[in-house]
């Protein structure tokens, strides 16, 4: 049997005076809470039921396709690091060519600029993943219990 959940609401009237309610969150009631709607409407314990079986195929559903959301985020993420690095290495390695062709033709001002120049970005990108990796990751809190509501 799940462990129920109080959720507390706090109201606060026009004359000054509050009125507090506890209820309980769960997907089934208590077993006496039960009975006591048995005695109202007869057929309430099977609607009951049958509402709990609803929520947790919707709940089922809710999580499966959040689950498939992350896993294409996380395939789209890897597809576009990739292709990240392919392109990086490609312009890394015209500049480099580029700087080879220029002292080989003797301009050595020019193929040495050149050449320094791609070294220098790859260098930074690296010192900028390194610190991106290091850094702490912000990560959204949810609250663990209900909050209280004020009007």
């Amino acid at each position: 049997m799940s462990e129920n959940k109080l959720m507390f609401t706090a109201t606060k009237a026009a004359d000054g005076t509050q009125q507090i309610s506890v209820g309980i969150v769960d997907s089934l009631p208590n077993p006496v809470i039960v009975g006591e709607w048995q005695k109202m409407v007869p057929s309430a314990p099977r609607e009951i039921l049958d509402m709990a079986k609803q929520e947790q195929k919707d709940r089922h559903a809710t999580n499966a396709a959040e689950r498939a959301a992350k896993k294409t985020a996380s395939i789209k993420d890897a597809a576009s690091t990739i292709m990240g690095q392919i392109f990086g290495f490609i312009i890394v390695m015209t500049g480099l060519l580029g700087s080879f062709y220029l002292l080989f033709h003797g301009k050595t001002v020019e193929g040495l600029a050149t050449f320094i120049t791609p070294l220098a970005g790859l260098a930074s990108l690296f010192i900028v993943y390194r610190h991106d990796l290091n850094a702490p990751s912000k990560s959204v809190a949810t609250p663990s219990q209900p909050t209280s509501k004020s009007s």
